[in-house]
């Protein structure tokens, strides 16, 4: 026995014995590997890579689907390493949904991002259960097809340079029409043409349903855009040095107060103006509109104040700056939502303004953007 061979059928005896926990590590794995990789999201390094795993998924659930059908059977030298194609797939899987995990996350609230990865998990849960075992190659291609929309959103966008209704149905679009082309392709190798349609387009249009419902729902988030920094303060001048332009931000906060971005605590004298900061990134050339959103707490809740419109370029590592200021409001809670223009949520800061009465003393710190 050769030293390859006896790796190999040392790493089979080890996957026999651990066979219940190899694929959930595998998918964690992916998870915890792409965290310490990931680059911005137009890095060509990053889209190549996304790239590459589509690509090697959609021949392993390509071959999967032939097996099962009983269409294809790897030969004697093949065998002993396609023997390991569902670690594999799970790897591939957990890393790209890592990517687009975190690329949600930096892309809108955590709510959102945590219901991400609670399905991501869920889906994996009923892929690894006996129950659902016969299915177990419909929910790959459920999976894969979140990969491949999350996939063409990014890249749609940044295609267009601009976030909106348009991209994503175009991204919708291609994405079905590459699925459907799928199972024509293995159409023509499978006979039983039911079965292969409940295996590959019953998901994908499940899938795709519901990344539609999410956008109109204005849950889904605005990939490639994310928001940096946003903070809250009492002026916000600009200053050019050199030909450079810094923003100089000013702001009334107690030092123990540290985890604040800004006046969080705005204590407002009159002809006050709260000012709203913050640093957006944006891939290159990239260029849209966006709200600042002004939302007041009352008594029927969050209502809507005003509406302020900005335009942001990208291309800056450190995000584009912008900020807009609000002069007439009432003290209460706040909060200052920072939107697309069809809806979606990129950001938001809440804060509280206090009257100052006569006893109140300010002294006003500032910081450099």
């Amino acid at each position: 026995m050769d030293q390859a061979t006896g790796i190999l059928q040392r790493a089979t005896e080890f996957k026999k014995r651990h066979s219940r926990y190899i694929a959930p590590a595998f998918f964690v794995g992916g998870f915890l590997f792409d965290a310490v990789m990931l680059d911005r999201v137009d890095s060509l390094k990053t889209i190549f890579q996304q790239t590459i795993y589509l690509l090697v998924i959609l021949q392993i659930l390509k071959f999967k689907a032939l097996e099962e059908s009983g269409a294809w059977q790897p030969s004697e030298r093949i065998a002993k390493y396609w023997h390991y194609n569902s670690e594999a797939l799970n790897f591939f899987l957990g890393t790209l949904l890592n990517i687009y995990t975190l690329f949600y996350f930096k892309s809108s609230s955590l709510a959102t991002s945590a219901i991400f990865i609670i399905i991501a998990f869920g889906l994996l849960v009923l892929n690894e259960s006996p129950r659902f075992h016969e299915r177990n190659l419909q929910i790959k291609f459920g999976l894969f097809s979140v990969a491949i929309f999350s996939f063409l959103f990014i890249i749609v966008t940044l295609s267009f340079s601009f976030v909106g209704y348009f991209p994503f149905l175009v991204s919708i679009a291609i994405g079905v029409f590459l699925f459907y082309s799928l199972y024509r392709t293995l159409a023509l190798r499978i006979e039983l043409k039911s079965k292969l349609k409940h295996i590959i387009l019953l998901p994908v249009g499940v899938v795709a349903a519901s990344l539609v419902a999410l956008y109109f729902l204005r849950i889904l988030p605005p990939i490639p855009l994310s928001v940096q920094y946003i903070g809250i303060f009492h002026n916000v001048e600009k200053v050019k040095t050199g030909g450079e332009t810094r923003l100089v931000l000013s702001y009334d906060r107690p030092w123990w107060k540290f985890w604040q971005h800004g006046d969080q605590t705005f204590t407002a004298e009159p002809n006050d103006r709260i000012f709203c900061y913050a640093r957006i990134f944006a891939p290159r050339n990239f260029k849209d509109q966006i709200i600042f959103h002004w939302l007041e707490h009352t008594r029927n809740g969050w209502q809507t104040q005003d509406r302020i419109p900005g335009t942001i370029s990208g291309g800056r590592e450190a995000g584009f700056r912008t900020y807009v200021y609000k002069t007439h409001f009432d003290p209460g809670k706040w909060r200052v939502q920072i939107e697309t223009t069809d809806g979606r949520e990129v950001g938001r800061i809440g804060f509280t303004v206090e009257s100052a009465d006569a006893s109140t003393s300010r002294t006003f710190r500032t910081m450099e953007q």
